[in-house]
């Protein structure tokens, strides 16, 4: 409305061609200005002008409104989606939060389980070594840095065999073990000082592949089986000594009645013996005189002394089977070894080869010598045993200018007394010396058939579980062998 009434003044205004034109209309005839129509002009423009302006101010309120309107529709759109938008987000960001978590409690238990895992492979008593297909270690515990003195940190990344040449695998082993997924066992050990058993384990589905060395260290175990396999064995050996002794006991004590019968009956002195005599012509005195020109009555007094000594031996024999139920006694170590040489003298004398009597004895006693507790038949057997195996070694030299000797030597030593008993006999080879004190063994090119190779396994098992003692050897072929025994002096 306000347009068309523009339309309508504004042509009106411009049709006037000159201000002087204009004011024509508003004169009367007489030329003078007719002011009424003036004014009612000027009204009349002024109601219009102001008609327009309310007219312009509400159609612009009206306006003003509806864009009100729209503005707060869009206001109300855009806070709708602020709030859906809002409360996505906040969906969003509680998953999020939720992943974050999730991620973080992942995060806190692979690390809890892989420290987990790291302690137990470095608390493990054996070694573990982890390596590549091309023996590159990959993993070190604290048993192989220990055991090797090489550190973790100086071995990851390097060669196995540059940090820890000593272990007894091979790279073939890794291929194997790989090749056939498959775990290989192996037995390494040094007889009587340690024993180890390693698998190695194929790490099967990993993106590098790679294998696990365990090395088991079974030396302990090894050792407390061998000695209950020992303590067996001398059981039954205790057992088979027993009954031996009380076996050869019955005939060895008619042999001696017999021979005290013998040498009495054969007496002039005793008077029994005259009648008999005399009922067959015998004349006693120069029987006595034949029986002494023959010697008779030495060789049945040797006879009477080895029987003697046989008793000797079958009493010590029966001692060992039973010396557990006896005390020890506080005892001089140089009276035992002196006794046992003049036992082994008259024993080793009677058979064949070299005479014991023969051997030269070289000894070497210090003053003062502390006794020693232990238990002293139970040590003459071992001298005797001893003794017996020097003799046996010192028979097989086979050298024209061969001075068979055999040197005793006691020392103390601290708390402990040490006894060395050394021969210049035919010595030990090395695999002989890893067994010669294991039960039943015995080499018969050494022994020549003789000896049931108990003899020093018994002597071991005196001297360590009797006596709390060591014994050991060492030896030279075409030298010969040195027995070391130490026992506690108190």
């Amino acid at each position: 409305m306000f347009s068309r009434l523009t339309c309508l003044i504004l042509p009106l205004c411009v049709s006037v061609p000159t201000v002087a034109g204009v004011l024509d209309i508003y004169k009367l005839p007489d030329g003078s200005t007719n002011w009424q129509y003036l004014a009612n002009t000027g009204a009349g423009l002024l109601i219009i002008g102001l008609g327009s302006g309310i007219l312009f101010l509400a159609m612009s309120r009206r306006k003003i409104r509806s864009y009100a309107d729209a503005l707060a529709k869009i206001r109300d759109e855009l806070e709708l989606r602020v709030v859906e938008r809002t409360a996505k987000l906040e969906v969003s960001n509680q998953k999020l939060g939720e992943e974050v978590d999730h991620h973080r409690h992942t995060t806190e238990r692979l690390a809890s389980t892989e420290a987990y895992i790291k302690s137990i492979i470095q608390s493990m008593p054996y070694m573990l070594i982890g390596v590549d297909k091309s023996g590159v270690i990959t993993q070190w515990n604290q048993a192989a840095q220990r055991v090797s003195g090489v550190d973790a940190e100086g071995a990851m990344g390097q060669s196995l065999w540059a940090v820890y040449p000593q272990i007894a695998i091979e790279q073939g082993h890794v291929e194997r073990a790989l090749s056939t997924s498959e775990p290989i066992h192996i037995e390494h050990a040094q007889r009587g000082q340690y024993y180890y058993d390693i698998t190695v384990y194929p790490l099967v589905g990993t993106t590098d592949p790679g294998v696990v060395i365990l090395v088991d260290d079974v030396t302990q175990r090894v050792l407390a089986e061998n000695t209950l396999i020992q303590k067996d064995k001398m059981a039954s050996m205790g057992e088979l000594a027993a009954g031996m002794a009380h076996d050869i006991n019955s005939p060895l004590s008619a042999i001696l009645q017999a021979v005290q019968t013998v040498q009495r009956r054969l007496s002039p002195d005793l008077e029994a013996n005259h009648k008999p005599a005399q009922s067959t012509g015998l004349d006693l005195q120069r029987l006595a005189d034949y029986v002494k020109a023959r010697e008779i009555n030495e060789l049945l007094d040797g006879v009477q002394e080895a029987g003697a000594r046989t008793s000797d031996i079958v009493s010590n024999l029966l001692e060992f089977a039973r010396s557990s139920s006896h005390d020890k006694q506080q005892v001089d170590i140089i009276d035992i070894i002196e006794n046992t040489l003049e036992l082994a003298r008259n024993i080793f004398s009677l058979q064949g080869g070299l005479r014991f009597q023969d051997i030269r004895i070289e000894r070497s006693y210090p003053e003062d010598l502390p006794e020693v507790k232990c238990y002293p038949a139970e040590m003459q057997q071992v001298f005797l045993n001893l003794f017996r195996n020097a003799n046996h070694a010192l028979q097989l030299v086979d050298k024209p200018d061969h001075v068979p000797r055999l040197k005793i030597r006691v020392y103390a030593m601290d708390i402990m007394l040490r006894i060395e008993v050394e021969d210049n006999g035919v010595g030990m080879e090395e695999d002989i010396q890893q067994h010669i004190f294991e039960p039943f063994f015995t080499d018969k090119a050494f022994s020549k058939g003789e000896g049931s190779g108990l003899g020093l396994s018994v002597s071991h098992f005196i001297i360590t579980e009797h006596h709390d003692g060591h014994i050991a050897v060492t030896s030279t072929p075409g030298e010969g062998s040195t027995f070391h025994i130490q026992i506690p002096c108190a």
